[in-house]
């Protein structure tokens, strides 16, 4: 009788290991206790005792660990709200962001047309750019505008020459840079 008990107790495990799930452990225990209480009230009373020596710890892990898992769920929960808000946060300042990149750029390319200076632009620079690019670029226009370079167009080099000569002049007097 005692075998029997041990088997069926075994049986009822090795179901609960295979399917994990202490819902079906707890109905398949109430049947066969059930079954067992109708034949015999003392083998009933072993599988019952038996049963729950050895699964109610197993009921008590499992709901411990639902409840961990529903602790774990809320607290992903409250985080994704967090996250979301700081998301949302976070695009409207980029959109603001955006607004403010294409109003100034638009606000400089204003003050590009208005106020550029044409003798830099006639030697193709820019009225911001370094002293020291200003003196290499008028190093350049001499090496590549020199009338000695152009035999055969002297005289339409050295105007050039001469026209290139007289607006680095005019940079470097507005700069003050030595010549």
């Amino acid at each position: 009788m005692i075998a029997l008990v041990c088997f069926l107790v075994e049986s009822l495990e090795e179901q609960v290991l295979r399917l994990r799930s202490v819902t079906v452990m707890r109905a398949i225990l109430v049947i066969l206790s059930l079954v067992m209480l109708s034949y015999a009230p003392m083998i009933g009373g072993l599988l019952i005792w038996a049963a729950t020596v050895r699964y109610a710890p197993m009921a008590l892990h499992e709901r411990q660990k639902r409840h961990r898992i529903a602790l774990a769920r809320k607290a992903a929960d409250d985080n994704a709200a967090a996250v979301s808000e700081v998301l949302r946060r976070l695009q409207a300042h980029t959109v603001a962001l955006e607004q403010e990149i294409d109003r100034l750029r638009a606000s400089e390319a204003t003050k590009n047309r208005m106020a550029t200076d044409p003798s830099y632009r006639s030697v193709g620079l820019h009225e911001r750019a370094p002293d020291w690019l200003v003196i290499a670029a008028r190093r350049a226009y001499r090496t590549y505008l020199h009338p000695d370079r152009h035999p055969r167009h002297r005289e339409q080099a050295h105007d050039r020459f001469v026209q290139a000569e007289t607006v680095f002049d005019t940079i470097y007097a507005q700069r003050q840079i030595r010549a």
